[in-house]
């Protein structure tokens, strides 16, 4: 994959040929500080290729950095004692009618946004089987809408009431999320799509009820058929996840600076690197690591990508740009990872408001209409 003389582009989705060379060699390796421990690079096997570029990057990469322990992701704390209505994220609903199951709550209020606690009471036979909840999200924000937006609905037939409650600190871990926020979350299966990217929900109707073909199928080869695949592939996705392991960031950083680094060379260097790293021993210290990074719409292999293609850009390895945007032309948007990596994804984007269950209000973000249809 060639990453020279490429720009990004956020409006049409375009590829243009000129960058400016000074961002290139301007990037900073603070970042790559080296680990004095002689022990480690004792037990390393020397390699023996006949690409002595590639035998110096791979040997960089396994002695001067190990593994750290996982970083812990600080989580929300949740106020103590809320008596407030202002303080709370818990929704109380009452007259819910018999048949009121969790995976209901969790189709209506649930696409409000994320919930970390739901909890139905059972039926009370002196009020007609009617039944009481409580529905806990992880976002205050979220908890108003979802307040504002189901007051005094009906619940399949039955018109609810609702408060605020107080807040349970013991939940603070989101249980549920709506289907819309998954594409924010590498897929654990394989989309058939570049880089495994996630379809967004509106990239349905381009395929139909048929969805992908294969090669064999009947129709594979029709030009409709393949400006809708086109389609399909400019409205997808692709969540770039930093590597929770410091130490890997760090072998990823040191792998894109040394494909920079070969210039014109870089193709030639970047194809005897995968050779030789799919050839090491699975035994072998950061081998699996170091072969997912050249596997296939793994995270590895997308933040690796992600990274060559930010550094060449202008963006330094403490900091880049977090607007989504595309890399290639009619290919996905790439979602980049934020700065603040312990930040999580723990309330609705506002460009999925207008999804939520009895929506009325226009909520829908024009800006990002373009990336999420």
């Amino acid at each position: 994959m060639k990453f020279n003389n490429i720009k990004r582009e956020h409006d049409k989705g375009e590829l243009s040929t000129s960058r400016d060379d000074s961002n290139v060699t301007n990037f900073r390796t603070s970042s790559l500080s080296e680990t004095e421990d002689d022990e480690e690079i004792s037990e390393i096997v020397s390699m023996e290729t006949g690409n002595s570029s590639v035998q110096e990057s791979i040997h960089k990469i396994l002695t001067q950095h190990k593994y750290s322990p996982t970083r812990k992701t600080s989580k929300e704390t949740f106020h103590k004692n809320v008596r407030w209505e202002s303080l709370s994220s818990n929704l109380f609903v009452e007259n819910l009618p018999p048949q009121t199951s969790k995976h209901k709550i969790e189709a209506t209020f649930g696409s409000y946004g994320p919930l970390t606690h739901i909890e139905v009471s059972k039926p009370n036979l002196g009020n007609k089987g009617k039944k009481f909840a409580y529905v806990q999200f992880s976002s205050k924000k979220d908890a108003e809408r979802a307040f504002k937006g189901m007051r005094r609905e009906k619940f399949y037939g039955c018109e609810i009431k609702m408060s605020f409650a107080e807040q349970y600190d013991e939940y603070t871990e989101i249980i549920y999320y709506p289907p819309c926020m998954k594409i924010f979350f590498p897929p654990k299966y394989d989309t058939g799509l570049p880089f495994n990217a996630v379809p967004t929900p509106g990239a349905k109707k381009f395929l139909g009820k048929r969805g992908l073909l294969k090669p064999t199928d009947v129709g594979f080869n029709d030009v409709g058929y393949k400006e809708s695949v086109k389609m399909y592939i400019s409205n997808s996705v692709v969540q770039v996840v930093m590597p929770e392991e410091p130490a890997q960031v760090k072998m990823i950083n040191q792998l894109v600076m040394d494909y920079i680094e070969q210039g014109n060379q870089s193709d030639e260097f970047l194809y005897h690197l995968e050779k030789e790293i799919k050839s090491m021993n699975p035994k072998e210290k950061h081998a699996q690591f170091l072969k997912n990074i050249f596997t296939h719409g793994t995270i590895e292999s997308n933040f690796y990508h992600w990274r060559i293609f930010s550094i060449l850009n202008g963006d330094t390895f403490e900091s880049w740009m977090t607007t989504p945007y595309r890399i290639f032309k009619n290919g996905p948007v790439w979602i980049p990872p934020t700065l603040n990596q312990d930040k999580k994804l723990d309330s609705m984007p506002e460009c999925f408001y207008d999804r939520a269950y009895n929506h009325k209000n226009n909520y829908f973000n024009k800006n990002k209409k373009k990336f999420y249809l």
